[in-house]
């Protein structure tokens, strides 16, 4: 039996987005044994997976190069056969290039890259999703040509608290990002929450950092149909509420990839990125807002923590209806 392990230790929604590694994978060799290695915080994503073996922890913010080569050590001690590098960075080059693996797969732009036995291009092409580059680190060993998709497994006691909001219909909202030009303004979204049809609850979800932008906006609103969720669940639950909703609606951020994960429908606000960049929803049901065409945007990969112009119209020029439109589709 084969031995492979997937490596992304980025943040939670690449992590979710590497789900898809793990399918294909699985597909064309369900008797192989999977095991991830994932940052610490990403782990719970994991819990239940049904095919994935061991789950690799690297604490980066506790004795970060220490604990990197402990982990290379755990990693050489598995005997995997291969190894799968979605980080770029020189932590992630050098946890590839000594883990044993015999075939070594990471992407051509990573530091020392030379010293990989497969190196895949991270293009960013035309329509191309991140799980179109992540497909190319599997593409030495695969047959499959179809585009793999982020899955992520609930547990049934994870579907059982998420059961327990879906009494009436509603919807989600995720108003935070890590980045403020992601961030569609607050009074945008009390505007969208007020035009959300009164027969609809709305539930507020997000991580425990966010639970005061979640009250600033239930704040503005004089609905009571208003429920702040922030913290108050794991990311499992989170997608499992957002796979029953009528429909989720998100910033350029995490909820886009739990709710491709679990098909579940989503209404995605573009502000300072753009679609291009290859992380936009791929749920059976999905729709795409963006503000009019300015010349400034995009202004950035990732965001920016504040408008380069000062005027942040990319944001401030997405109409409210027309997220208000997709829920009635």
């Amino acid at each position: 039996m084969k031995r492979v392990l997937v490596a992304q230790t980025a943040f939670l929604g690449d992590c979710v987005l590497a789900t898809s590694l793990l399918g294909a994978i699985h597909v064309e060799h369900p008797d192989w044994h999977i095991d991830v290695l994932v940052r610490k915080g990403c782990e719970g994503l994991f819990v239940g997976h049904p095919f994935v073996g061991k789950v690799l922890v690297w604490d980066k913010g506790s004795d970060k190069n220490l604990g990197l080569f402990r982990l290379i050590k755990e990693i050489r001690a598995n005997e995997y056969h291969i190894m799968l590098q979605a980080q770029r960075f020189l932590s992630g080059s050098l946890s590839l290039i000594l883990s044993g693996a015999e075939h070594k797969v990471g992407y051509a732009s990573a530091p020392l890259s030379w010293l990989f036995t497969h190196r895949a291009a991270h293009d960013f092409k035309d329509n191309w999703h991140e799980v179109d580059r992540l497909d190319q680190l599997w593409k030495p060993f695969s047959k499959q040509n179809q585009r793999p998709r982020p899955r992520l497994y609930p547990t049934e006691e994870q579907q059982l608290k998420a059961s327990s909001y879906s009494e009436t219909p509603f919807v989600t909202i995720a108003p935070g990002s890590v980045w403020a030009t992601k961030q569609w303004p607050v009074a945008k979204w009390i505007e969208l929450v007020r035009q959300i049809n009164g027969r609809y609850r709305v539930l507020i979800i997000g991580s425990k950092a966010e639970t005061l932008l979640a009250e600033e906006i239930m704040a503005g609103c004089t609905r009571f149909e208003v429920q702040n969720l922030c913290g108050k669940t794991d990311l499992l639950v989170a997608a499992a509420i957002m796979q029953r909703a009528a429909m989720n609606y998100s910033n350029d951020s995490l909820p886009v990839h739990l709710a491709s994960a679990v098909n579940a429908p989503m209404c995605m606000v573009y502000c300072s990125t753009v679609p291009q960049f290859g992380f936009y929803p791929l749920s059976d049901v999905a729709h795409i807002i963006e503000p009019p065409q300015l010349d400034c945007r995009p202004c950035g990969l990732h965001g920016q923590r504040a408008c380069p112009k000062g005027h942040f119209r990319c944001a401030h020029e997405v109409n409210v209806g027309a997220l208000v439109g997709k829920l009635e589709l």
